[in-house]
């Protein structure tokens, strides 16, 4: 039966029951309390601020506020991009949701950060070469981060969230609430417990890549019906212009790398490639959107050769009954006579 691992971050030092953890099933679960779970306060009265005054927050996308806020039938959605130091002070200053959001960001950043670098030291015995995927931590001037945190707010009545997998290098899960968020483990799914304490890490499409296929990426799912559920999903992405180049980021690695994720490709690359393979995302911002590949038109049927005219009917009734011979038997269209 499957069962999903638990980690204190103590354990996290050589990552090698993360990497086992990981490699099984692409999440698991992080007890600790260095998170400050009083954001989710924070950004509870901001949704109930947001959706009881209409004329004081509006239905926005991404601008140089550093977030968009969306109405997405069961849920609002709230998400926020970091940018460099000093335009982030500027921004806090006129905005409590700013500095609430800046905070989280920073504190789920860095846990990812240590969790992706855990998992590279068991992978490949050097804690850097997966981060090498990342931006840095401190960004360029009026350079807005790849990385992006989702705050959540379910509504009374919602159909939840379909199975789906994130495209990103690894998401942090965090909730005050236990139940809400399940994963697909053997094709079966299971609840991940959360709740106060708890992170859930689940590893993305770009993570899938960048290991050669070692960590699968994690489908998961949330229930339908979670009144006033409020969740904050950090999604550590690596920017468009990085080159995942599998072989030479899983350097000393004993694990075999599956060849379907052996050629070298950009972010931006395999991006496009999941917006065809993956066409519903169902938490994508606005900046991130873009048309799915439409669908390939449908081939028409060959249309039926003419009938032969009488002559050549003829001569290939002849070559019939000369091909089948003693054995009755003639070749399969589309075999080789002769090949071997």
């Amino acid at each position: 039966m499957a069962k999903i691992s638990t980690f204190r971050m103590e354990e996290l030092t050589d990552g090698k029951g993360l990497a086992q953890a990981l490699r099984t099933y692409g999440v698991c679960i992080l007890e600790s309390n260095e998170f400050d779970t009083s954001s989710l306060s924070g950004h509870e009265m901001f949704f109930g601020q947001a959706f009881a005054n209409h004329g004081v927050y509006a239905m926005k996308q991404m601008d140089s506020d550093g977030y968009e806020l969306k109405d997405m039938g069961s849920k609002y959605l709230l998400a926020y991009k970091s940018t460099d130091p000093e335009i982030t002070e500027q921004r806090q200053r006129n905005d409590t949701v700013i500095h609430t959001s800046e905070k989280v960001f920073r504190q789920l950043d860095g846990l990812s950060r240590t969790v992706l670098s855990a998992l590279s030291s068991a992978l490949t015995n050097n804690p850097n070469r997966l981060l090498q995927c990342l931006e840095p931590n401190s960004l360029p001037t009026a350079q807005t981060s790849s990385s992006v945190l989702h705050v959540f707010s379910y509504k009374s009545k919602g159909e939840g969230a379909p199975p789906h997998d994130d495209r990103g290098l690894l998401t942090l899960v965090v909730s005050q609430q236990e139940r809400g968020l399940q994963v697909i483990l053997d094709g079966v799914l299971h609840d991940l417990p959360l709740g106060p304490g708890r992170v859930a890490v689940m590893a993305g499409l770009t993570l899938q890549y960048a290991t050669g296929g070692v960590i699968p990426a994690t489908t998961h799912s949330v229930l339908p019906d979670t009144p006033g559920r409020l969740s904050l999903a950090f999604k550590l992405r690596a920017p468009p212009g990085t080159l995942l180049d599998p072989p030479a980021l899983m350097a000393g690695c004993s694990l075999q790398l599956h060849p379907d994720f052996l050629p070298p490709r950009s972010v931006s690359d395999l991006m496009d490639d999941i917006r065809t393979t993956h066409p519903v995302s169902i938490n994508m911002c606005a900046e991130h959107a873009r048309h799915p590949a439409p669908p390939l038109a449908p081939v028409p049927p060959a249309a039926p050769p003419p009938p032969p005219a009488p002559a050549a009917a003829a001569a290939a009734a002849a070559a019939a009954e000369g091909e089948t011979g003693a054995s009755g038997s003639r070749p399969q269209e589309g075999e080789e006579e002769g090949s071997g």
